[in-house]
């Protein structure tokens, strides 16, 4: 399968899965169950599902990474630019540490990433774990790279290689006989 179709897939789940849980989002498996039963349709505004920031950064990610495949370093300079211009279009529902984190790049304050262990680097690196599935020492630097760029807590960092590793096994091709 072409890494194209990986993020692609990768993308699509992320916004599926973010806009299915977004009513949700904070919420306790108990409060979910006695508000709605299951998660089974969108339940936002309406029937309406949206996606949040999440989905937002994870497409940011996703072209960071077609434009610099190589270089982690420039690929997370890259995403960090794209970071900044889109904190500043005001995004509904962003997190405490990409907000210090977007702050301190606007002022060019470095490292930009904060000592947060929040999950924000996590629910981008699906991206990073697809579009380097079959290359673990390239999938371990760019993950750490991008998730650097907000999340300095090393437990954040593990957190988003954990997720990079576990979407590295997403669909594989099929044969054809």
């Amino acid at each position: 399968m072409s890494p194209e179709y990986r993020i692609a897939g990768a993308l699509l789940g992320t916004a599926v899965g973010d806009a299915l849980g977004l009513a949700a989002e904070g919420m306790s498996a108990p409060r979910i169950a006695r508000r709605w039963g299951r998660l089974d349709r969108y339940r936002f505004l309406g029937q309406r599902g949206f996606v949040s920031d999440d989905t937002e950064q994870a497409a940011l990610v996703a072209a960071a990474l077609a434009r610099h495949p190589t270089d982690p370093r420039r690929c997370a300079a890259d995403f960090q630019r794209a970071l900044v211009g889109w904190f500043w279009r005001l995004p509904w529902g962003i997190g405490k540490a990409t907000i210090r984190a977007s702050l301190r790049a606007t002022f060019g304050l470095r490292p930009s990433g904060v000592l947060s262990a929040g999950n924000g680097a996590a629910m981008r690196a699906v991206v990073v774990g697809a579009f380097f599935h079959d290359r673990t020492d390239e999938r371990r630097a760019f993950g750490r790279a991008l998730a650097e760029v907000t999340h300095r807590d090393e437990r954040a960092v593990q957190g988003a290689l954990a997720v990079a590793e576990v979407a590295r096994a997403g669909p594989t091709p099929s044969r054809r006989s």
